[in-house]
């Protein structure tokens, strides 16, 4: 990104040009490393501290008044901001794209990989703990799953979103609870929270899944 801050001069371009490129070529660099990786922290808050200092103008040794604090350039246009977007919550995003392939994309072979490596022991990849061996996006992925949601995501290998196997309405106050919230301690599923709203089968099958921890 210094490299790239380099080649400008950022005295010689307007405050909008400078927004415009931090946007499309500046804040974009990162992404590419950030769909298969988790950026530390300290990294993700040093490439907006570069952003910051290139749209206000700011030089080596040099300061300058921000007029807007970074939270506020990043909401959206309607919201008053530049619709910027703050670095960790892209990894976060990269990361939720990732967990959704892993979910809805069984025949992919990185799908297939990541499986055979992390999931040898469990018939439900969404059962799956991290451990401190392994990788740092493994870690965030496995984080995702008490996010996924019971009726809507296609969590449970080979049935694709369970609201789809109703045999009755589900209720709207439930059609958004997580596979973790239909849970009593971590272990046990509660069945009371949908009763006839599953065929017997689907039921036995679930029964037969524990829920994450």
């Amino acid at each position: 990104m210094q490299r790239k801050l380099a080649s400008w001069k950022s005295n010689n371009i307007s405050l909008a040009g400078r927004i415009t490129l931090c946007k499309s070529a500046l804040s974009t660099i990162p992404l590419y490393p950030m769909q298969s990786t988790i950026l530390p922290k300290g990294i993700c808050m040093e490439i907006e501290k570069i952003c910051r200092r290139f749209i206000w103008g700011m030089k080596e040794g040099r300061g300058k008044t921000h007029l807007l604090n970074w939270r506020t350039l990043c909401r959206p246009k309607v919201e008053g901001g530049l619709g910027l977007r703050r670095m960790q919550d892209m990894n976060k995003a990269f990361t939720m794209k990732l967990t959704w392939g892993i979910l809805n994309n069984n025949s992919s072979l990185w799908v297939e990989f990541l499986k055979a490596k992390y999931a040898k022991t469990q018939t439900q990849i969404t059962e799956v703990q991290a451990t401190s061996r392994d990788s740092s996006l493994w870690k965030a992925i496995c984080k995702i799953w008490p996010q996924v949601r019971f009726w809507t995501d296609n969590w449970l290998d080979g049935f694709g979103p369970l609201i789809n196997h109703s045999i009755q309405e589900v209720p709207v106050n439930m059609i958004n609870l997580t596979v973790a919230d239909m849970a009593n301690d971590g272990k046990h599923r509660c069945w009371d929270k949908f009763p006839r709203t599953l065929p017997l089968q689907l039921v036995m099958i679930l029964a037969g899944c524990p829920p994450p921890a």
